[in-house]
């Protein structure tokens, strides 16, 4: 699924799902690689931005691309998320899940932890898209489901910022 974001002055719902704007505003694209999302496995979650004035990926002060390692991104439901690298990052359905139940996946720029000198000046906004939970294709229950589950819960935060990277993060 996906749903485009263009940056925050108000809250907009979109699809159930709020978009945000801000100045300087760059087309974000979200997409669950499966959507719905099967109970039992972990999916990445691919982040596109587009700068509509250039036609292309936005570039920091530093002069690197602007990637989902400039974000802070989260998962709202029956679910956790784990970087495998500051570039790559994925949504995981936890075994209590419910079939149909809806998530949300919250892409937040700038990452709290990117450097200022990494960050684009005048941008920040956060941009969201709702998923839902399909059957069980496996037994497996990732990391951190136990504790999301006995928190009662149901939100896993991601880890803060996309960690160290040419994208800049921190």
């Amino acid at each position: 699924m996906r749903i485009r974001a263009y940056p925050i002055a108000g809250l907009l719902v979109l699809f159930g799902a709020a978009t945000s704007r801000a100045q300087a505003p760059w087309t974000v694209t979200i997409t669950l690689t499966a959507n719905p999302l099967p109970i039992g496995t972990c999916h990445t979650v691919l982040l596109t931005v587009v700068d509509p004035k250039t036609k292309g990926t936005p570039v920091s002060p530093l002069r690197k691309y602007v990637s989902i390692a400039d974000f802070d991104m989260n998962v709202q439901a029956a679910a956790v998320s784990k970087y495998e690298s500051a570039s790559i990052w994925s949504v995981c359905a936890c075994q209590f899940a419910t079939v149909g139940a809806p998530g949300t996946i919250t892409a937040t720029y700038p990452a709290k932890g990117l450097a200022e000198d990494s960050r684009v000046p005048g941008v920040a906004f956060k941009s969201e898209i709702p998923f839902t939970f399909a059957a069980a294709q496996s037994k497996y229950n990732a990391a951190g489901c136990d504790a999301v589950a006995a928190s009662g819960a149901a939100v896993s935060g991601s880890v803060a910022s996309g960690g160290a990277a040419s994208g800049g993060a921190a």
